[in-house]
């Protein structure tokens, strides 16, 4: 949340998207932070039904507009979630947990909905976004955005899969001692 203000990205009239929500959490802690909660959208994504969801606190005057949407990110067109396609100010995406390929389907997700398909032309685009990314050993060369980066300097599927098993060297607890 800290970061989320420092970026001048808690104001009011935002919709906030949150990938791989659980119990939604987050958002909760968001709609505490955000002035005028009530000109405010949160949009809570997970594949999974969670029990004790942290919204079903957030009931009385001056609530926030909540919908929660159960889908497989990639899987999610964000432009034909209501709230999103007709919100007139301001998106953010927000994750603190994203599995593996989970963070490169979010970042495809927040892109494609930049983008007119029709036309090819911008429309409404993403203000920021805030993600944490874990489990890299979970990546996947099919989903990974950065492909043509990685091909530009010779590396290949195998040598991408390489990179994210030695990526979960730095969560294993032991140190290398040079």
């Amino acid at each position: 949340m800290g970061l989320l203000e420092s970026c001048g990205l808690v104001e009011n009239n935002t919709c906030f998207v949150e990938f791989g929500a659980g119990r939604g959490q987050l958002s909760y802690w968001a709609v505490q932070a955000v002035p005028d909660k009530s000109t405010c959208s949160f949009v809570l994504i997970d594949k999974g039904s969670q029990r004790h969801k942290f919204e079903n606190r957030l009931k009385g005057e001056n609530e926030p507009r909540i919908e929660r949407i159960r889908i497989d990110i990639q899987d999610l067109v964000l432009g034909k979630v209501p709230w999103v396609a007709n919100h007139e100010g301001r998106i953010v995406g927000i994750s603190k947990h994203l599995c593996g390929a989970a963070t490169d389907l979010s970042l495809r997700c927040l892109v494609e909905n930049c983008f007119d398909q029709k036309n090819g032309s911008l429309k409404q685009c993403v203000e920021g976004l805030v993600l944490a990314p874990c489990c890299h050993h979970r990546c996947s060369w099919q989903s990974y955005v950065g492909q043509l980066f990685l091909k530009s300097h010779s590396f290949t599927p195998r040598d991408f899969q390489l990179m994210c098993g030695i990526a979960s060297w730095a969560t294993c607890g032991s140190s290398l001692q040079v």
